[in-house]
Order: structure tokens, then sequence, then C-alpha cells
């Protein structure tokens, strides 16, 4: 089973400020989809998997995206 993390970002602009515009809203929504670093949210996945298989016992080897490829040369899409 495949499992996805999901983010609305209208609805999470929205939820921050509700008294924004719909037009305003999409505006900080586009800027956030354009401008997102993926990076923090992929330092936690790794900082996750390395605690619970040690919590585990489960032998385990964690490649490092950083290491081998620079992050501006990430292709955000590929992370979408």
């Amino acid at each position: 089973m495949p499992y996805s993390l999901t983010i609305d970002l209208n609805k999470a602009v929205e939820d921050f400020a509700p008294d924004l515009t719909s037009d305003e809203v999409d505006s900080i929504a586009h800027s956030i989809y354009n401008e997102f670093n993926y990076s923090p949210v992929y330092d936690t996945i790794e900082k996750h998997i390395i605690a619970f298989v040690e919590d585990n016992d489960i032998a385990y080897e964690i490649e490092t995206i950083a290491d081998e490829i620079e992050h501006e040369s990430i292709d955000r899409e590929d992370y979408r």
C-alpha cells in the first residue's frame, strides 16, 4: 500500500489567514508551490526512518540524496 502526503496549499493559506480574498490566497499558494524547499521534509523522513529501524533492530543503509545531488539540481516535480 503506497502512502503519500498531500497538502492543499490554498486551504492551508486560508486556515492561517482566513480574511484573505480568494485571489490573494491563490497568489500566496502559487508562490509557496513554486518556492517550497522540500529538503526539510526529506530530512524529517530520513530521521524517522533511522529512528524506526534502530528502535526495531532492522538492518539498514541510508543513502543521502544531498550527498549525491546538489539541491538546486533536483527537479521539484519529482517530489510533488
